[in-house]
């Protein structure tokens, strides 16, 4: 599992978030499919965590975020330490190790861009890379090479950032006036690289290898096996809540489409809200899925 995580950690719901990795993590190592606390199958033998930082340096004079990461994997002071915390099944000790490394990283009280698109993209991909990712050097064969090293389910899971719509490669400068007031005026669609740039980049690291995506964000939850592209085009069409008054995540939404069936959206808040719950049921199934074929 490789999280891209929105690691300055200065928004209300990054305890909603960690608690729901937390809680992934659990149900495919006891194989809870609907989270009734009861195994519904065999668990997972082994997971591989890993987790890089959605906020890519940026050396540009106007960036406010000076200490973002490369899209290299975390490695904190933890118990584990390294970018792979491995979890085989019986651990009862993982837990400790999971609440290091998805705690906040402080960045000098600087709020970072959130990349979690471009992030994925640079910590995943080879090189020579499928998709350019120039003026960054993609690390997915050097120092992100270990996420390769096993042919098992890839689970990849971005955050969005807070406040502010996916940012991946947006230009120099304010560039177009996004059209809704609460976000930053250089965070929105006009102003990053299209999504089908990160769709067809993310096919084209993964290949053959099954892959289930996951956008842990300010979105409904859509299963893609059961609301499919009708639900997310309803989302875009006309946004059917709003968690926070920030702007929703159309950006991630409009990747699930792309990546359909295999993008399952999930929102980030933990509690029931206007946008509904982050039940993960379809997500874990698919999961189990995918280690079944």
């Amino acid at each position: 599992m490789v999280l891209v995580a929105n690691t300055d950690a200065v928004d209300s719901v990054f305890e909603d978030r960690r608690a729901a990795t937390e809680e992934l993590l659990r149900r495919l190592l006891t194989g809870d499919q609907d989270g009734d606390g009861v195994s519904d199958t065999a668990g997972m033998d082994l997971i591989r965590f890993m987790m890089i930082g959605n906020e890519l340096e940026d050396s540009r004079p106007s960036s406010r975020c000076r200490n973002g990461f490369q899209g290299a994997f975390l490695q904190p002071a933890c118990g584990d330490g390294g970018a792979i915390q491995t979890i085989r099944a019986g651990d009862t000790d993982w837990m400790d190790e999971i609440r290091c490394r998805l705690a906040a990283v402080p960045p000098e009280d600087i709020q970072c861009v959130p990349e979690p698109m471009e992030a994925a993209l640079v910590a995943l991909a080879p090189s020579p890379s499928p998709v350019d990712v120039s003026p960054r050097s993609p690390l997915g064969s050097t120092t992100n090479a270990a996420y390769r090293e096993i042919d098992d389910v890839l689970v990849l899971v971005m955050e969005a950032g807070e406040e502010r719509d996916d940012c991946s490669r947006r230009l120099d400068g304010v560039g177009s006036e996004c059209s809704d007031e609460t976000v930053s005026l250089t965070c929105c669609d006009p102003n990053a690289a299209p999504v089908s740039r990160a769709a067809m980049g993310l096919r084209a690291i993964v290949g053959d290898r099954p892959t289930v995506y996951v956008s842990l964000g300010m979105h409904p939850t859509i299963d893609p096996a059961v609301g499919g592209v009708a639900a997310i085009d309803a989302f875009l069409e006309r946004p059917s809540c709003y968690l926070s008054p920030w702007d929703p995540h159309r950006r991630m939404a409009r990747l699930a489409r792309e990546l359909h069936p295999d993008m399952h959206l999930l929102t980030a808040l933990r509690e029931p809200s206007d946008c509904g719950y982050g039940e993960m049921g379809g997500l874990v199934r698919a999961v189990f899925d995918r280690v079944c074929d």
